[in-house]
C-alpha cells in the first residue's frame, strides 16, 4: 500500500481502516481526519529537525488509542498506521490492527542515517561547549 494523506486518497484510505479495524470504532482510527491529522503531526516533528528538503525518507509510526488507568484489565483494539515522507508529502504505507492495554496513543519518528546526521549538525550549532574544569570527572 502507498498511498499520499491527500483528500482525493479518503475513500482508499477509510476503506484500509475498515478493514482492519472490523467493528472496533472506540480506541482506533476511523476517519481520513485522523490520519491527516497524524501526518500533519509527523511534518511538525520532522521540520523541528530538518529543513523541508532533507525530508524524504522519514518515518512516522503511530498506535492509536489513549492511555487507561493500570487497572483497566481488558485489552483493546487500536489501529498502527506507517508513514513515510516522499518529496511530494506523507505516505501511508501500512495499516494494522493490535490490541492495546493500558498504553496506547503513542508516536515515533524514524530518521535515515542522512537525516540523523544532518539533524545531529544543525542541533550542535545551536550551543558551544564549556571546556571541562580541572579535575572534574570529564577532564580526568
Amino acid at each position: 500500500m502507498r498511498l499520499l494523506v491527500d483528500p482525493k486518497n479518503e475513500t482508499k484510505i477509510v476503506a484500509a481502516l475498515g478493514a482492519v479495524n472490523g467493528r472496533a470504532s472506540d480506541h482506533t482510527y476511523t476517519t481520513f481526519g485522523d490520519i491527516a491529522a497524524v501526518a500533519r503531526e509527523a511534518e511538525k516533528q520532522l521540520l523541528d529537525l530538518l529543513p523541508k528538503t532533507e525530508a524524504p525518507g522519514a518515518v512516522f509510526t503511530s498506535v492509536s488509542g489513549g492511555a487507561v488507568p493500570r487497572s483497566y484489565k481488558y485489552r483493546r483494539i487500536g489501529t498502527y498506521v506507517r508513514l513515510e515522507r516522499g518529496s511530494s508529502g506523507w505516505f501511508l504505507m501500512d495499516v494494522g490492527r493490535m490490541e492495546i492495554y493500558d498504553g496506547g496513543g503513542y508516536q515515533t519518528l524514524h530518521l535515515t542515517q542522512d537525516q540523523h546526521v544532518e539533524a545531529v549538525t544543525r542541533f550542535s550549532k545551536q550551543y558551544r561547549v564549556i571546556p571541562a574544569a580541572p579535575g572534574s570527572k570529564v577532564a580526568a
